[in-house]
């Protein structure tokens, strides 16, 4: 059995355990990042270029450009860090259905504002 099936195993384990499966794949996507920064020095921001490159590649919004969609895909992934950071500091007392409503807003607000070229 290879690390990858070790991995896969202990995602599906904590997914089984919390009942949360984007939990889950959110720890162990942190532990790979935390990993590489403290472990190997990989500047944390690789990863967040990395999960923006992803986005930006499946936003269809007809007229805009590479660079406003890697653009908006870098404030996607900036609005959803900074939504789990809130929520780790102080899980018990977050109302989760209205964090992610804000979060929902905000992404909408900030979608209706892009203009395309």
């Amino acid at each position: 059995m290879c690390i990858r099936d070790r991995n896969d195993e202990s995602v599906e384990g904590i997914a089984a355990v919390t009942g949360n499966d984007r939990f889950a794949w959110d720890s162990y996507r942190r532990f790979v990042q935390m990993f590489g920064n403290v472990v190997r020095g990989i500047p944390g921001e690789r990863f967040e270029d990395a999960i923006a490159d992803v986005v930006a590649n499946n936003i269809v919004i007809s007229g805009l450009t590479r660079e406003r969609r890697g653009l908006l895909a870098h404030g996607i992934v900036g609005m959803a860090e900074a939504t789990c950071r809130r929520w780790m500091a102080d899980p018990g007392t977050i109302d989760h259905a209205e964090l992610a409503a804000q979060l929902g807003e905000l992404a909408w607000f900030g979608l209706r504002g892009i203009r395309t070229a």
